[in-house]
């Protein structure tokens, strides 16, 4: 009886032991094969897939025929499709439609049930911090740069909130930088207003305060507009894109993701005319004509590129360290100011009340303009910085008077005097809010 008891524990503990050894290879199976496949993009336009014979470069597990098979829209079967992968799994996004096509085994099964159709023609999916979004695009006689994201569990795209969104405009060239989307050279655009306008520079979209930025390019190489910018590419570090207008000579523009300064590589190139697009890591390949495949490494040609601008945010250059460490000196000023106003105040109110100083001048002269809206060749003249032609040094002195104007202000009566803000007519220009 007891030697029974005693085997009975016995074989209880080898399968045990047995069943924890099954579990433990299977997660190291499964970590191994979800590791080996690195993050990769691959854009093509399904009908013409017949034009490529060579399909080696595709990942482990990804065929022609599932690119073949991805399923189609009677509506519009000619959309370009997106494939991405997540914890080993291969997505299809189609161009113009909500489906979420994920593989299963032998197919491909949408995970979106309904039949909504042309709202983001154009938008850009992708994958960030596991969870998959899209960005932009057109529908209904706009462009529109609306980031949605998907919900596994409600099976639905939920619009993500964000402030100072740019009305009618989206871009093809958008690059992540971490939480970060870059957005170029797009287009403003819509109907119902007869606008139709490039943007010569482009914005920011910081996904952790889901606020976008205005970008500016010191100096700007597309000083005639943005061209005719095509075929983009989003690498590890670098954003790619093509400009035939520009410059004469075949090439890549390319934006390096960790310094943010803009480069040209002059490289002849016939990426435009490839059915397919595919990126992982910093390696770009498309197909040629006659079918041969051309792989383009961005990290072995960097000695090639020419310097030929740098990308900032605002009126400042755009270093994420500083400007994190930045963005915490400013919350630490308005706590002091917070709590300390009214010890400011006494601190401005020295020597027997204001004295008439520049500042308090400048404050006499935009009193009288209470309520207005200000351009920014209003605000110059009041500012008296107008005589300078050094364009830089008057935006930098701008910027100092309008911050020593609001601190002073704000001392006195708890708000800013002066609020900057986008032109409603022209997203470009910025005007200036009078309280």
């Amino acid at each position: 009886m007891t030697f029974g008891v005693k085997s009975k524990g016995l074989c209880q503990g080898i399968f045990n032991f047995w069943l924890r050894t099954q579990i433990i290879v299977s997660l190291i199976l499964v970590s191994a094969n979800v590791q080996g496949q690195s993050p990769f993009r691959l854009i093509f336009q399904q009908e013409r897939l017949g034009e490529v014979s060579d399909f080696s470069f595709l990942p482990q597990g990804l065929t022609y025929d599932m690119l073949a098979g991805v399923p189609a829209d009677g509506r519009n079967n000619h959309n370009r499709v997106t494939i991405l992968s997540h914890n080993g799994t291969f997505y299809a996004f189609r161009d113009c439609f909500f489906d979420v096509n994920v593989w299963r085994d032998t197919a491909w099964v949408n995970l979106y049930p309904w039949k909504l159709y042309g709202y983001n023609c154009l938008s850009r999916p992708m994958l960030i911090g596991g969870q998959f979004y899209s960005l932009g695009g057109y529908g209904f006689y706009r462009r529109h740069s609306e980031l949605i994201s998907w919900s596994p569990g409600e099976r639905r795209w939920n619009i993500v909130p964000v402030a100072n969104l740019p009305d009618d405009y989206s871009s093809a060239v958008i690059g992540q930088v971490g939480d970060t989307i870059i957005s170029l050279f797009g287009t403003y655009l819509n109907e119902s207003k007869s606008l139709l306008t490039t943007e010569p520079y482009g914005f920011l979209l910081d996904l952790k305060n889901r606020q976008w930025r205005p970008l500016v390019i010191r100096p700007n190489p597309f000083v005639d507009g943005k061209g005719n910018l095509s075929t983009p590419a989003d690498l590890n570090d670098y954003l790619v894109f093509e400009n035939h207008t520009v410059r004469p000579a075949s090439g890549f523009y390319v934006l390096d993701k960790k310094t943010f300064r803009l480069y040209f590589w002059e490289k002849h190139n016939l990426l435009e005319k490839s059915p397919i697009v595919f990126s992982q890591g910093n390696t770009l390949i498309y197909s040629r004509p006659g079918s041969r495949l051309a792989y383009v490494d961005f990290s072995l040609g960097r000695e090639e590129f020419e310097h030929i601008g740098e990308i900032r945010i605002a009126e400042n250059v755009f270093n994420p360290f500083i400007a994190a460490t930045g963005g915490l000196l400013v919350l630490g000023a308005l706590g002091v100011l917070f709590f300390n106003r009214q010890k400011l105040f006494r601190l401005f109110k020295a020597k027997n009340g204001f004295d008439p100083d520049l500042i308090d001048l400048m404050l006499s002269r935009l009193s009288k303009h209470s309520g207005k809206t200000l351009q920014v060749d209003e605000l110059d003249l009041i500012l008296e910085i107008n005589q300078f032609q050094n364009l830089d040094y008057r935006r930098v002195r701008r910027s100092k008077l309008i911050g020593d104007i609001n601190l002073r202000f704000k001392a006195a009566y708890g708000r800013e005097l002066i609020a900057r803000q986008r032109n409603q007519n022209d997203k470009r220009l910025m005007e200036y809010a009078i309280s």
